[in-house]
């Protein structure tokens, strides 16, 4: 049998543990608070009766990493300071032989600042499953400063026998999948604050024209709005604060009130036994573009898809899509990842209907530039620049 440690009976450690059961693994589970450990290993208790033990490995918890025979994986999870995070790998390394990999787990975190707590910061590999779900296809597998080559071919081997497809990630903030993300929910946001769409407007715009699975806002409640108000403030920070992810106000607002979604009953939704109702009143606003920033409008919203849709749906469908592709371009410029792997992860782990890159170049990067400068000659600030992969298209 397959044997690992998990360090964190965070949600997410539970999602990595709940994963490697359901591949086989025997799982040694460690947090020092023992009422933590009761709590996850009633919750991995329904992975066994679900699949009535078939493939299901063995769930073992302690208070402290303890030597496990021959394990291949040590996985962190927490979600304290680097320090801590630090302090976990290390008592991890202490007791797994070199054979095992020393993985840490966090999109909040630089594997890199991780590793300098390691003896061998060579082993240290990043890992990250969005939605850490057995659904979920796409796995990022995150290279550190002084991570070996071996050690990521490794990772990448294990990822596959999974199931999953792995896509390498420079160690940077948010990675791909998160990152991205970010752009559709923020710029959903504001033109929610602008009043020229309701919650589920916006949501139905996205679905329909897009053919996006889950609308901005049924995502953001699905995920939770103060884990996903945490991880778009980590990006935004240790990007340098830019402005096009600057976290918004309206799910702070949200969040300081308690509303943090499906799991709360209220978020920018309802959710009560009579389903469903959008939460969020909408101050209803005019506005109106320039020749050129309609024409670039209209132009885009039908290359990429939107060619039934009304002049509001449009340009609320222009907005939020024209953020998602910006980003990407960022991501693509900053040396993240390859355009094919930025767009597996959007597809494979955050079940976009198509790449983001993929959408650009049948869109047209001089159509996409033209409709950003449109956007940002309103708004006055540098949020919508385009990213140098369409600012030099010609």
């Amino acid at each position: 049998m397959k044997r690992a440690i998990v360090a964190g009976a965070t949600s997410h450690g539970l999602g990595i543990t709940r994963l490697l059961l359901s591949k086989g693994y025997q799982v040694q589970l460690v947090d020092q608070q023992e009422a933590v450990l009761a709590s996850a290993r009633a919750d991995l208790a329904d992975l066994l009766r679900k699949t009535g033990g078939q493939r299901v490995g063995e769930l073992r918890t302690s208070g402290a990493p303890s030597e496990v025979d021959s394990p291949d994986l040590a996985v962190e999870t927490g979600t304290g300071t680097v320090a801590e995070k630090r302090a976990a790998l290390a008592a991890l390394e202490a007791v797994v032989p070199p054979s095992a990999l020393l993985i840490t787990s966090s999109p909040l975190v630089s594997v890199s600042s991780v590793a300098v707590g390691a003896q061998e910061p060579a082993r240290v590999i990043g890992l990250n499953i969005p939605g850490v779900s057995e659904e979920t296809q796409v796995a990022e597998v995150v290279a550190g400063q002084k991570s070996d080559e071996a050690v990521i071919d490794r990772m990448f081997k294990i990822v596959k026998s999974w199931g999953k497809t792995p896509v390498r990630v420079a160690d940077s903030p948010g990675l791909i999948v998160d990152r991205i993300l970010c752009s559709y929910y923020l710029e959903a946001q504001r033109v929610l604050a602008d009043g020229i769409g309701g919650v589920d407007e916006i949501d139905g715009i996205m679905r329909t024209y897009g053919r996006f699975k889950l609308g901005p806002f049924e995502a953001m409640d699905s995920v939770g709005l103060d884990l996903d108000l945490v991880l778009t403030t980590s990006i935004w920070e240790r990007l340098g604060r830019p402005r096009r992810l600057q976290p918004h106000a309206a799910q702070r607002k949200l969040v300081e009130r308690g509303f943090t979604g499906r799991g709360s009953g209220r978020g920018f939704y309802l959710h009560d036994s009579d389903g469903v109702l959008p939460a969020w009143i909408v101050d209803r606003r005019s506005f109106e573009l320039s020749p050129l920033h309609s024409d670039a409008m209209v132009t885009f919203a039908a290359r990429a898809g939107a060619i039934n849709a009304a002049g509001t749906e449009q340009y609320i469908f222009s907005r939020i899509l024209a953020a998602v592709i910006n980003e990407a371009g960022w991501v693509f410029e900053e040396s993240v990842a390859s355009p094919r792997d930025i767009d597996f992860a959007m597809v494979l782990g955050a079940d976009f209907p198509q790449g983001p890159l993929a959408w650009s170049d049948d869109i047209g990067h001089r159509t996409i530039r033209g409709f950003l400068h449109g956007a940002a000659g309103v708004v006055g600030d540098d949020r919508y620049q385009p990213a140098p992969l369409f600012e030099r298209a010609t």
